[in-house]
């Protein structure tokens, strides 16, 4: 009987050494797979995108200067509109009148609202010009804006790559998972408040050393 116990006793003692070292094998797999799993999930990727519809819809700076933009060309059309009502009013008063002028007078009265009607067309296109050109300044500002701040916020975030997505023009699909357009806006609007403060300050200061003066 005490032969067969060593047997046994040698076999329970193997098992339990066995069953040890696949636990601890488990254990270790365990923490790889942890330590790897972490890895991904801090890892950031090298290209995200910003959806640009989105991001021109909720930047406060390029909405402000849509609203300048129509302000000012509003402002052109009033202007531009008075001229022409005051032009088309003198045209319809010579029209009755042309008959009681004499032929010197008439000559000279219509060549004036020819000029007029000239230098109209001239300033109409002035005015175009001058809307084009704020237009212009505008889209300027907006994109040394976004390629400023793109280069600091890849910088800081350990971008390679951002890119602007549109739906169905260069990128098809997207994933959600790349999408930093909310962050990417709310940074943009943080700056540009605090940069309309500071200017505001500025005004204030430069109005109150008028006043010193």
């Amino acid at each position: 009987m005490k032969k067969l116990l060593l047997p046994l006793a040698l076999s329970l003692f193997f098992f339990g050494s066995c069953q040890k070292q696949s636990e601890k094998a488990d254990e270790q797999a365990q923490s790889v797979q942890a330590e790897v799993s972490a890895q991904k999930t801090e890892a950031l990727p090298d290209i995200v995108y910003v959806n640009s519809d989105s991001l021109l819809a909720k930047y406060a700076f390029y909405k402000d200067a849509q609203k300048e933009l129509e302000k000012k060309r509003k402002s052109f059309e009033q202007d531009l509109n008075s001229r022409v009502s005051s032009l088309e009013r003198d045209i319809a008063d010579f029209q009755q009148k042309a008959n009681s002028m004499t032929l010197q007078q008439a000559k000279a009265t219509e060549q004036s609202l020819i000029e007029r009607q000239q230098n109209l067309a001239q300033y109409k296109q002035t005015l175009e010009n001058q809307y084009l050109e704020e237009e212009f300044k505008m889209a300027e500002k907006l994109n040394k804006n976004l390629e400023d701040f793109m280069q600091r916020y890849a910088k800081e975030k350990g971008y390679k790559l951002i890119l602007g997505y549109k739906p169905g023009v260069t990128v098809w699909y997207g994933d959600p998972s790349l999408d930093v357009t909310d962050e990417v806006v709310k940074l943009l609007n943080e700056e540009y408040k605090n940069q309309e403060k500071q200017a505001d300050k500025s005004d204030k200061q430069k109005k109150s050393d008028k006043k010193t003066e």
